[in-house]
């Protein structure tokens, strides 16, 4: 009888193409920023965990960062609260910081470690607050230009952190334990309060942290695109200096600007390589690691 969770048919010569692969990353320590838009389909979420298991399988140390954004911004609407945002970025108000934690230490995290525990993966849900795994402040109002109106203004983004450091510690013990720590995008400043923190920053500041080799967004498109409107644009390989230059371009909005920004900070920080990719096209994630051709967008230092 075979697993519920394996095809009958095997490709063996994919599982001999990919062994080099398997080899070099083998120890290696792998960051997953999952957008909460992803979790919310189940064939999808599954689709995802089950590629991220097989790499744990592999030997590889992985950790998952979500968000729940598009979740949050649900549920806050049923409750009665709009949700606004600016250049891509939430601005998180006092009834915004209370749905966010329940939807993204709530059912988000909750729902991610049970798809992992369902494939015979040992994980457990925290947040970037518990252990004192994050240290942060309350932003101030900051200086941003604002893409609705194409002009600099100043923005408070309410209850939004920026990170001071990680407790090293702390992260060094969750990755010693034979289990994969699945981390809610939330933290708490000196004061004991709970804030929004984007999730492609948090990612970037913990793969920095653990001396990643790689840090993987998974989003909802294939990867950077030159037209959004055009499947075939996607960029396969992109610098440091040419992804500072596409921030800069207009063509590039919304979401895509701190995930590029992030990734840009990883890699300055010393992680090998950022990849952009698909969480919604099947095995996109292993055809990104395993093969030469990829599926997404590789960001390297030059």
């Amino acid at each position: 009888m075979t697993s519920p969770h394996i095809s009958s048919v095997v490709d063996f010569s994919s599982i001999r193409s990919a062994f080099p692969y398997i080899k070099i990353f083998r120890g290696k320590r792998f960051v997953f920023k999952l957008g909460g838009e992803l979790c919310e389909n189940k064939s999808t979420l599954n689709q995802i965990m089950e590629q991220i298991a097989l790499l744990s399988l592999f030997g590889i140390k992985v950790v998952i960062i979500h968000g729940g954004g598009k979740h949050a911004t649900e549920l806050g609407e049923r409750l009665g609260y709009r949700s606004a945002f600016v250049s891509g970025r939430r601005v998180t108000s006092e009834e915004m910081i209370e749905v966010a934690k329940m939807s993204f230490a709530g059912v988000l995290n909750s729902d991610l470690v049970a798809s992992m525990n369902a494939l015979g993966i040992s994980a457990f849900g925290i947040g970037g607050a518990d252990f004192g795994l994050i240290k942060a402040h309350r932003r101030p109002p900051v200086v941003i230009h604002d893409d609705r109106v194409d002009e600099e203004r100043e923005v408070d983004f309410g209850f939004v952190a920026d990170v001071d450091g990680v407790n090293l510690e702390a992260l060094e013990s969750l990755m010693s334990l034979d289990s994969v720590p699945i981390i809610a995008s939330l933290v708490a400043d000196s004061e004991g309060n709970i804030l929004n923190i984007n999730a492609d920053t948090l990612a970037a500041e913990l793969a920095i942290a653990m001396k990643a080799s790689k840090l993987i967004q998974l989003t909802g498109v294939d990867g950077v695109m030159s037209d959004l409107n055009d499947p075939g644009s996607l960029i396969s390989v992109l610098t440091v200096a040419e992804t500072e230059k596409l921030v800069k371009d207009p063509s590039i909005s919304g979401g895509m600007i701190p995930k590029l920004s992030n990734a840009i900070r990883a890699l300055k920080g010393g992680v090998d390589q950022v990849h952009v990719i698909s969480g919604t096209k099947a095995d996109a994630i292993l055809q990104e690691i395993f093969t030469n051709e990829g599926s997404g967008t590789m960001i390297v230092a030059e």
